[in-house]
Protein backbone atom coordinates (compact mmCIF):
# COMPACT_ATOMS: atom_id res chain seq x y z
CA UNK A 1 0.00 0.00 0.00
CA UNK A 2 1.51 3.21 -0.77
CA UNK A 3 2.30 6.14 1.76
CA UNK A 4 0.15 9.06 2.18
CA UNK A 5 3.33 10.99 0.13
CA UNK A 6 3.22 8.71 -2.76
CA UNK A 7 -0.42 8.55 -3.00
CA UNK A 8 -1.13 12.19 -3.35
CA UNK A 9 1.74 13.15 -4.66
CA UNK A 10 2.76 13.43 -8.75
CA UNK A 11 6.83 12.44 -9.06
CA UNK A 12 8.64 15.89 -10.30
CA UNK A 13 5.49 17.86 -9.60
CA UNK A 14 5.14 20.72 -7.24
CA UNK A 15 1.76 20.31 -4.87
CA UNK A 16 0.34 23.60 -6.24
CA UNK A 17 -3.76 22.33 -5.77
CA UNK A 18 -5.22 22.76 -3.18
CA UNK A 19 -7.81 20.15 -1.29
CA UNK A 20 -10.62 22.50 -2.59
CA UNK A 21 -9.15 22.20 -6.38
CA UNK A 22 -8.56 18.07 -5.60
CA UNK A 23 -10.81 16.78 -3.63
CA UNK A 24 -12.00 13.98 -6.02
CA UNK A 25 -9.45 11.50 -4.49
CA UNK A 26 -10.00 9.05 -1.41
CA UNK A 27 -7.36 9.98 0.74
CA UNK A 28 -9.45 13.65 0.27
CA UNK A 29 -12.28 12.88 1.00
CA UNK A 30 -11.27 11.53 4.01
CA UNK A 31 -9.56 14.36 5.01
CA UNK A 32 -12.63 16.94 4.21
CA UNK A 33 -14.83 14.50 6.35
CA UNK A 34 -12.17 13.89 9.11
CA UNK A 35 -12.33 17.91 8.77
CA UNK A 36 -15.66 18.69 8.69
CA UNK A 37 -16.26 16.07 11.91
CA UNK A 38 -13.98 18.35 13.75
CA UNK A 39 -15.25 21.67 13.06
CA UNK A 40 -19.07 20.69 13.81
CA UNK A 41 -17.77 20.02 17.19
CA UNK A 42 -16.02 23.67 17.62
CA UNK A 43 -19.69 24.54 16.76
CA UNK A 44 -21.20 22.04 18.82
CA UNK A 45 -18.93 24.08 22.02
CA UNK A 46 -20.00 27.40 20.37
CA UNK A 47 -23.85 26.69 20.80
CA UNK A 48 -23.36 25.47 24.32
CA UNK A 49 -21.42 28.37 25.28
CA UNK A 50 -23.95 30.56 23.56
CA UNK A 51 -26.84 28.92 26.52
CA UNK A 52 -24.62 30.95 29.27
CA UNK A 53 -25.41 33.87 30.38
CA UNK A 54 -22.06 35.22 31.57
CA UNK A 55 -18.95 33.89 29.69
CA UNK A 56 -16.36 33.10 32.46
CA UNK A 57 -12.31 32.85 32.08
CA UNK A 58 -13.20 28.84 31.11
CA UNK A 59 -15.49 29.94 28.28
CA UNK A 60 -13.05 32.43 26.76
CA UNK A 61 -9.82 29.81 26.90
CA UNK A 62 -12.38 26.80 25.26
CA UNK A 63 -13.30 29.96 22.60
CA UNK A 64 -9.54 30.69 22.17
CA UNK A 65 -8.86 26.91 22.02
CA UNK A 66 -11.78 26.64 19.55
CA UNK A 67 -10.09 29.28 17.22
CA UNK A 68 -6.61 27.49 16.78
CA UNK A 69 -8.12 24.19 16.67
CA UNK A 70 -10.02 25.57 13.26
CA UNK A 71 -7.18 27.37 12.32
CA UNK A 72 -5.25 24.28 12.39
CA UNK A 73 -7.97 22.76 10.46
CA UNK A 74 -8.27 25.56 7.45
CA UNK A 75 -4.45 25.16 7.46
CA UNK A 76 -5.20 21.67 5.68
CA UNK A 77 -7.06 22.72 2.38
CA UNK A 78 -3.48 24.69 1.58
CA UNK A 79 -5.69 27.52 0.23
CA UNK A 80 -5.69 31.49 0.39
CA UNK A 81 -8.68 33.32 1.83
CA UNK A 82 -9.50 34.54 -1.69
CA UNK A 83 -9.58 31.24 -2.83
CA UNK A 84 -11.18 30.07 0.17
CA UNK A 85 -14.03 32.95 0.30
CA UNK A 86 -14.32 32.10 -4.11
CA UNK A 87 -14.57 28.54 -3.28
CA UNK A 88 -17.83 29.31 -0.50
CA UNK A 89 -19.67 31.51 -3.07
CA UNK A 90 -19.68 28.83 -5.70
CA UNK A 91 -19.94 26.29 -3.81
CA UNK A 92 -21.07 25.76 -0.68
CA UNK A 93 -20.25 26.62 2.64
CA UNK A 94 -17.83 24.60 4.95
CA UNK A 95 -17.80 24.25 8.77
CA UNK A 96 -13.93 24.50 8.72
CA UNK A 97 -14.38 28.21 7.63
CA UNK A 98 -17.52 28.56 9.36
CA UNK A 99 -15.94 27.68 12.88
CA UNK A 100 -13.21 29.55 12.72
CA UNK A 101 -15.28 33.21 11.73
CA UNK A 102 -17.71 32.27 14.62
CA UNK A 103 -15.26 31.59 16.64
CA UNK A 104 -12.78 34.60 15.95
CA UNK A 105 -16.58 37.00 15.90
CA UNK A 106 -17.69 35.57 19.15
CA UNK A 107 -13.90 36.78 20.73
CA UNK A 108 -14.27 40.28 19.15
CA UNK A 109 -17.60 40.64 20.21
CA UNK A 110 -16.53 40.43 23.94
CA UNK A 111 -17.13 36.64 24.13
CA UNK A 112 -20.89 37.54 22.84
CA UNK A 113 -21.22 34.07 21.32
CA UNK A 114 -22.53 34.02 17.88
CA UNK A 115 -23.61 30.48 16.42
CA UNK A 116 -24.70 31.21 13.10
CA UNK A 117 -23.55 33.17 10.24
CA UNK A 118 -25.20 33.84 6.62
CA UNK A 119 -22.28 33.35 4.45
CA UNK A 120 -25.07 33.71 1.73
CA UNK A 121 -25.57 37.69 2.53
CA UNK A 122 -21.84 38.61 2.18
CA UNK A 123 -19.85 39.75 -1.04
CA UNK A 124 -16.81 37.30 -1.89
CA UNK A 125 -14.56 40.05 -0.90
CA UNK A 126 -16.44 40.44 2.34
CA UNK A 127 -15.88 36.96 3.29
CA UNK A 128 -12.14 36.92 2.52
CA UNK A 129 -12.11 39.85 4.79
CA UNK A 130 -13.39 37.87 7.28
CA UNK A 131 -11.24 34.84 6.90
CA UNK A 132 -8.38 37.33 7.18
CA UNK A 133 -8.79 38.50 10.01
CA UNK A 134 -10.11 35.27 11.66
CA UNK A 135 -6.83 33.93 10.30
CA UNK A 136 -5.13 36.61 11.95
CA UNK A 137 -6.45 36.94 15.46
CA UNK A 138 -5.36 32.68 15.08
CA UNK A 139 -1.99 33.72 14.81
CA UNK A 140 -2.19 36.62 17.24
CA UNK A 141 -3.63 34.19 19.58
CA UNK A 142 -0.74 31.38 19.01
CA UNK A 143 1.67 33.80 19.22
CA UNK A 144 0.63 35.18 22.76
CA UNK A 145 0.55 31.71 24.17
CA UNK A 146 3.88 30.73 22.54
CA UNK A 147 5.31 33.59 24.51
CA UNK A 148 3.54 32.77 27.50
CA UNK A 149 4.72 28.99 27.62
CA UNK A 150 8.01 30.45 26.80
CA UNK A 151 7.77 33.14 30.07
CA UNK A 152 6.63 30.13 32.32
CA UNK A 153 9.50 27.76 31.11
CA UNK A 154 12.26 30.92 31.65
CA UNK A 155 10.68 31.65 35.12
CA UNK A 156 10.68 27.87 35.86
CA UNK A 157 12.39 26.58 39.21
CA UNK A 158 16.40 27.61 39.42
CA UNK A 159 18.28 23.98 39.69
Amino acid sequence: MPTYYEATVTPGVIATQTLLSHSQGFLAQVKLAASDALARLILQDLLELSTKKVIDAEGRALLERNLLASHSLYKRFCASPNEMAKYIKSTASLCVVEAMCLCFLSIQGGNRIKTSLQFDSMTADSLCSLIEASLQKAKDVANRERVARRAEKDSGPIK
